[in-house]
């Protein structure tokens, strides 16, 4: 626990994940310009444990958000095996539900094991980005 942090007003702010929990997911507004920067991995870290809590239409899925209208999305393990390419295009955000580049689900290779996994964006004009994000099972 830290030092209280205070509104204008001067009312404590709190926050959790019980204070702040809503019965409605939250999706994102579509973006159509902004950097490579801009993009955010969600719900980071994942906790198998709280499938449908961040999605739940969607559970045991994680989104990447504020993307590029066209770009590649390569997911490794923390030891650089490519698992994943997505060829990302449109407005929309993208998913990935935890499907090896065979279609296979993770749990069927043991391959979903908690970790710290890396995600690499590319653009068709080559701009690239690194984001990581961490699985807890």
């Amino acid at each position: 626990n830290g030092p209280d942090v205070y509104s204008p007003g001067g009312e404590v702010l709190e926050s959790s994940d019980y204070i702040n929990m809503t019965e409605y997911p939250v999706y994102p507004a579509v973006r159509t310009e902004g950097t490579l920067d801009d993009i955010r991995i969600v719900p980071n870290p994942y906790h198998k444990k709280r499938d449908g809590m961040y999605l739940p239409e969607d559970p045991n899925k994680i989104m990447f958000i504020n993307l590029p209208l066209e770009c590649t999305i390569r997911i490794y393990t923390e030891s650089l095996d490519l698992i994943k390419t997505i060829d990302h295009q449109g407005l929309h955000e993208d998913m990935w539900d935890f499907t090896t580049k065979e279609h296979q689900p993770y749990e069927f290779y043991d391959l979903a094991k908690s970790g710290l996994y890396i995600a690499h964006f590319e653009t068709p004009e080559g701009e690239t980005a690194i984001k990581k994000f961490v699985i807890v099972r």
